[in-house]
């Protein structure tokens, strides 16, 4: 099963960069820290009776063609996508996941993060929508949440408590630590 590792690599962080006018390590610092929190807000809206719903959206998004470019991505999609998982709360998300992933140098990590969100959705909806069509099609059965808890435990984190000792860019991202962080704000999306 792929990981966020994997899902990481196939967004353009160059061209994510491009569009915000950020520096690319300050995008991949933003993408770093947004993709794994999506994840975690999605097992958590599972995990509060939202299953039906986001089976739904994976369908819908598997059915769609694969977002390859920043260009691709329709950012409305993106933006109802982090509205249902975040509920009202993004810009509260956006401030917590800012404080977890570092950030410095003078940059509004908060807001880029806030910008990277409904940029991203698109990406991490397509991958889990794929990877549900192919253990669907394989014959097995379907497990929603150890889908999303198999994308989270793939990164070399901890999905839930502590952060261990990984870093972004040092072998692997520290989940636990960025989902950690997030607190009673994970979940306030939709059902």
């Amino acid at each position: 099963m792929a990981g966020i590792e994997d899902l990481l690599s196939q967004i353009p962080i160059g061209e994510l960069a491009k569009k915000l006018g950020v520096d690319e390590a300050t995008a991949t610092a933003a993408v770093q820290t947004a993709v794994p929190a999506l994840v975690g807000g999605l097992q958590k809206n599972v995990e509060n009776g939202g299953a039906a719903s986001l089976d739904k959206a994976l369908d819908k998004h598997a059915a769609l063609a694969d977002p390859t470019t920043i260009d691709d991505v329709d950012e409305e999609d993106g933006n109802k996508i982090v509205a249902n998982v975040f509920g009202g709360k993004q810009q509260d998300v956006a401030a917590a996941l800012a404080g977890s992933g570092g950030g410095g140098g003078g940059v509004d990590l908060g807001g880029i993060i806030g910008k990277v969100l409904p940029l991203v959705a698109p990406f991490v909806l397509s991958k889990l929508g794929n990877q549900k069509a192919a253990s669907t099609q394989s014959g097995g059965g379907f497990d929603l949440g150890g889908l999303l808890g198999g994308f989270l435990g793939g990164s070399g984190g901890q999905a839930g408590g502590q952060s261990g000792g990984s870093q972004a860019g040092g072998g692997g991202l520290d989940i636990g630590g960025i989902l950690g962080g997030l607190g009673g704000l994970l979940g306030g999306g939709k059902k």
